[in-house]
């Protein structure tokens, strides 16, 4: 039973469009959790790979079972400056810092099947929920 508030990492949106049975399984009593999140920054990097209008249909459909979090100017200012620490020091892609640095500043814990992108990522719990 989750408990607290989850960052849903692009990873698990990429498999729940492809309509992998793993996610869907996992996310479907989720999605109709209201602790369930999208970061802005994940909202991004999944309609980087959008390639027609088709796809951003159905791309836009996975999107808006959940909630897309923006930031305010304070916490885009701490987003900012652990960019820079979590990309240059713990070498995490930048997207997938951007993405952490929410959970972490709003206290969420992250849901990504690629955990090995998070671990070098101090304080934030990550939540596997199926693997490939």
């Amino acid at each position: 039973m989750v408990t607290s508030q989850l960052m849903l990492g692009t990873d698990a949106l990429i498999d729940l469009s492809r309509q992998c049975s793993l996610v869907v399984n996992w996310l479907d009593d989720i999605s109709r959790n209201p602790l369930s999140n999208i970061c802005g920054f994940s909202d991004m990097k999944f309609l980087y790979g959008v390639s027609n209008s088709n796809h951003l249909r159905k791309s836009r459909d996975v999107l808006n079972k959940f909630p897309i979090i923006w930031h305010s100017p304070d916490t885009m200012q701490r987003v900012f400056n652990d960019l820079v620490v979590l990309h240059l020091t713990n070498g995490v892609g930048k997207m997938d810092s951007l993405i952490a640095s929410t959970a972490l500043c709003l206290n969420f814990q992250m849901v990504s099947v690629n955990k090995r992108h998070y671990d070098a990522i101090p304080g934030l719990t990550i939540i596997q929920p199926y693997e490939r």
